[in-house]
Order: structure tokens, then sequence, then C-alpha cells
């Protein structure tokens, strides 16, 4: 079906599409594929110039960034080796053969992690009350026992930085505490902007909204919507709370009307994201390269922040992505910001 509407119009835009499964059932499995799409003569009329938004970039003030520079170097967590037990926030290197029902299952070697207490299992907290070199065995609840050897202990000793010990911060293309300062500034600004540039697109993508007349197809908006009050209810763990929750859904009712208007208002929210992000994309030629995803990850891996969890190639093209946009957005609508934001963010589109 898409093919046929590419040979139509290549330049239409479609909404991911909806897929039902019935069954399956003694007729069968049957399934239902809606695709909701938008011509290019309803998308070239959608305006996303002269969007009048009241938006004001503010950059990082020098004093911050002074006084953040200052406090850092002046209890900068250096690492020291020690042979005493782990103790909570102690850097660890330790290696583990894994096994199961006298199965070996594989091997970890030279994993560092932060010695850290939880409540549920883990090595992090497994570790501590070890020494370098102790050998030990630990068993997950889901049977798979760890054997642990520890290789290295170090434990952070607030140290006040100069030129002549700063190498010991180990820091990326740090070597002075000139270096450090500029990092910090840098780091810094970026974040700073990559927050408000958020906050931008989404001002951005009201104004559009509100300036274009765009359908939206209910079935799509009632589907996210089914979706989206059914991962709520699966989180309920009381059955007789979930019931109650759900009942009230029903009967648009006290907490449960309040759940079925924020799904409602998360899934046209979202609709009309995608729908944005295809339309810009497609008409402005917005692109990620293999360099900006590169040249992020160098930033992650060495950035003064700290690193977002489970963060890959796949999310950073859709971070960089939806930040292009946002930037192209600002260029026609808020140009004199955007010189400032795009310096600030290092990324142009």
């Amino acid at each position: 079906m898409l093919d046929e509407l590419r040979n139509e119009d290549s330049n239409f835009v479609a909404i991911p599409p909806i897929i039902v499964i019935d069954g399956p059932s003694k007729n069968g499995i049957k399934i239902d594929i809606s695709v909701t799409y938008y011509s290019s003569t309803e998308i070239n009329k959608v305006d996303y110039s002269n969007l009048n938004l009241d938006f004001t970039y503010m950059p990082v003030p020098k004093e911050f960034l002074d006084s953040s520079f200052e406090k850092m170097i002046s209890e900068y967590p250096i690492l020291h080796s020690v042979d005493e037990a782990i103790s909570e926030n102690d850097v660890v290197t330790w290696s583990a053969i894994r096994s199961s029902n006298n199965k070996i299952l594989g091997e970890d070697k030279e994993v560092r992690t932060k010695a850290t207490k939880t409540d549920s299992f883990s090595i992090n907290n497994e570790i501590i009350g070890h020494k370098v070199n102790e050998q030990f065995e630990t068993t997950a609840p889901d049977g798979v026992s760890f054997q642990i050897t520890i290789n290295e202990v170090k434990r952070p000793v607030p140290t006040y930085l100069n030129d002549e010990n700063i190498h010991l911060a180990m820091l990326h293309n740090v070597n002075s505490l000139n270096d450090f300062k500029e990092k910090i500034a840098r780091d810094t600004a970026k974040n700073n902007a990559s927050n408000f540039l958020l906050k931008y697109y989404e001002m951005a993508l009201d104004a559009i909204v509100s300036k274009n007349e765009i359908s939206i197809n209910d079935q799509n908006i009632f589907h996210s919507t089914s979706n989206h009050i059914d991962a709520i209810l699966a989180n309920i763990d009381d059955e007789i709370h979930r019931r109650m929750i759900f009942e009230q859904i029903l009967n648009e009712t006290g907490e449960g009307l309040k759940i079925l208007e924020r799904a409602r208002e998360n899934s046209i929210t979202s609709y009309y994201l995608v729908l944005i992000d295809n339309i810009l994309g497609g008409k402005e030629n917005i692109n990620v390269t293999e360099e900006d995803i590169q040249k992020e990850l160098e930033y992650i891996n060495h950035s003064m922040f700290p690193r977002p969890n489970g963060v890959d190639s796949e999310e950073l093209f859709s971070i960089l992505m939806h930040q292009k946009m946002a930037l192209y957005l600002m260029k026609i609508n808020n140009p004199s910001q955007y010189e400032i934001v795009k310096k600030d963010l290092n990324l142009d589109i």
C-alpha cells in the first residue's frame, strides 16, 4: 500500500500504522492494518514560519561557572588504591565466572563499578566488605552463581587540584586548570542549551498546531490512548484497586477520568509530534550523520555530567534529529537566539 502511495505522491507523510490482530480462532488469524497519511498538498499547507514565540535563551552566567570551577577544584575526588575492605562509593574492578546447575554460563573480565548499597540483589552491593585479591561466591535470585575476584579497589579522596596534580583526575584532554575551567564551561553550556532547546521545541510544536488546521485521525488517538491506559493499569499491583480504576475509566469518573484525559492528551501530543517530525525532516532535508552521532558519543563519554542510562546510537539519532529540527525552527523564527544556542550546543543543522 505504501509503495502505491509513493508512486502516486512521493512526498506524502504517514503516521505509524495501527495493527490489530484478531485470533487465533477456528477461522485462523485476522490482521487489520490501518495507515493514516497526509498528501503533499496537505503537507505544503502547514506553515511553521512567523510563529511569534515568546522565547529568550538564558546562557549560563559567568558567575555560576566561576563558582562551580572553584568548588570543583577545591574538593575533586581523586581515586587512590586501598587495601582496606570495600566501602560504599569505592570504585572496584572485578572479574567473575557465571554458572548455573554446575554449568558455566560466561565470564566477566575487568568490570569497573561503584560500590553501592541496594535493597535488591546487585554485584555493586555484594562486593562491599571484601578486599583486593579476595575471591567469593554469591548467587542471584534467578539461581545464577557468581565466582567473583576483586582485582582493584580505589577510594575517592577529596583533593585540591592544581596544575601539578590535575593529571591525577584523568580527565580527557585536560592537562591544566585552564583546560579544566574551559571544559566545565563547554559542558555546562551544552547541557543548558540542550534543556532550553527541548522547551523551545515544545513551544514551537504547540504554536504550529495552533496556527494550522491539522486534522487528526480519531482511530489513531483511540488506539494510542488505549495503549497508554493498558500500560498504567498493568503497573497497578493491587487487583482490587486496578479494577476500581478500570471501572472509573469506563464511567469517566474520579481518578479514572484524570487518567483517561491525561492518556488522551499524551496521545494527541505524540501524534502531532510524529507528524511535525516527518514534515520537517522531509521538507527541509534535516539529517543526522554518523559523524554527528560519533561526536555526541564522544561528548557523553567524557562529559562532566552523568552518562544517561542505556543510551545508544539509535536513541542518539532521535535526540539529535529533534535538536536539529528545533534549531531549524529557531533559525527561521528566532534567528538571533539561534546563533547563541547553536554555539553553546555545538551543533548546527
